[in-house]
């Protein structure tokens, strides 16, 4: 009730609730991919592959709720969020077959409290580490020929880590640019990369926040910008500062957008209303409002919009089965270069986690 009368004065606000002893592990995960959801991930030893859950199954609702790109939202936020569940009941479609309802329980696992505990203080910081491991800039880019493809999972960090893929660019002659669920925000570290790529000087957004405008521009660096061929890969988790980038670049015709519409999440984000004085990133309940609206130069907003890409290229249920990264590899194609879907989906790691043991260990 809390959150529904929030989110009746702006739909953006969200409700989070203090921290529960326990976590709820679905073991499997659903992305929208066009206007449907579709299953993306499965864990080998949990509840969702003992009931034939598969990769590529289309998901038609969750607990009798239809699930489309208007509510996967509000959905994820009442399951993962508010009220996580012993399990769900999943109204799911494999590719030629007939739609099955599968109730797929989920596992409870306790919530280890680290304050204090010096086993677990030395967990956090591991994972810590293996984090900031996933997200150097090395790990995200790839040269296939004279192609440059950079995934960008770094690009929120700092404007250093975005020079030193500028440095890397110039030895390309064009660039695949990844923005697929980067969630970068828009804090315009990213201003720099648009500068980067940009030879002409013109203005991106305003950013109002408290009464104030800030105008963010890039800064018309001629010649010593990339001036080579742009491609931005783009899908449904794409939103904040990416979509920005997105939308700039494909507003002054610097790039060809590829993939599926993006989210449409583009605001100054705050947090505030601390329980106890607990930090709200711990053990304290609190809220997530707009504090800031932004605005392209043109005074459009993309904020409930997102970006529209010039290509609508989505994968298939099969491709999705098979890690077969067919916008990629269309990408790659595009440039002259010819890689295939399975050898595309392989050319970075996906997890920052289980697959991060294959980094080389420093």
């Amino acid at each position: 009730m809390i959150a529904e009368t929030l989110s009746s004065l702006d739909a953006r606000i969200r409700m989070y609730p203090p921290v529960r002893k326990s976590h709820v592990d679905y073991s499997w995960d659903w992305e929208i991919i066009g206007d449907a959801a579709y299953v993306t991930h499965i864990d080998p030893a949990g509840a969702a592959k003992e009931k034939g859950l598969k990769v590529g199954d289309k998901v038609i609702s969750i607990e009798g709720l239809p699930v489309d790109r208007s509510t996967y939202r509000q959905i994820q936020y009442l399951y993962d969020v508010l009220s996580p569940q012993g399990g769900l009941r999943v109204l799911a479609k494999s590719p030629e077959q007939e739609p099955r309802w599968l109730a797929v329980d989920a596992k409870i696992k306790p919530v280890r409290q680290w304050q204090g505990d010096p086993v677990l203080i030395q967990e956090k910081a591991r994972k810590y580490k293996r984090a900031e491991r996933f997200r150097d800039i090395k790990n995200h880019i790839r040269m296939v020929g004279d192609v440059m493809v950079w995934q960008g999972k770094e690009l929120y960090r700092r404007e250093s880590d975005i020079a030193d893929g500028l440095k890397i660019l110039a030895s390309a002659k064009a660039l695949i640019l990844d923005l697929r669920g980067n969630g970068a925000d828009a804090d315009f570290t990213l201003e720099r990369l648009i500068d980067g790529i940009s030879t002409e000087r013109f203005d991106i957004c305003t950013v109002k926040k408290e009464g104030v405008d800030q105008k963010f521009k890039t800064s018309g660096r001629g010649n010593r910008a990339f001036a080579g061929t742009v491609l931005v890969l783009v899908d449904a988790r794409t939103r904040q500062g990416a979509e920005i980038v997105a939308r700039t670049l494909q507003q002054h015709q610097r790039a060809v957008i590829m993939g599926d519409k993006t989210s449409g999440q583009v605001f100054l984000a705050g947090r505030g209303v601390k329980a106890r004085g607990v930090d709200f990133n711990f053990n304290g309940f609190g809220l997530e409002f707009p504090m800031g609206e932004i605005s392209l130069a043109d005074g459009t907003s993309l904020d409930g919009v997102g970006v529209t890409p010039d290509y609508l290229l989505l994968p298939k249920p099969v491709d999705l089965a098979a890690d077969r990264d067919v916008v990629l590899a269309k990408a790659l194609a595009m440039l002259k270069q010819s890689l295939a879907p399975e050898a595309a989906y392989q050319l970075f790691l996906h997890d920052e986690y289980d697959d991060l043991d294959e980094l080389p260990v420093k």
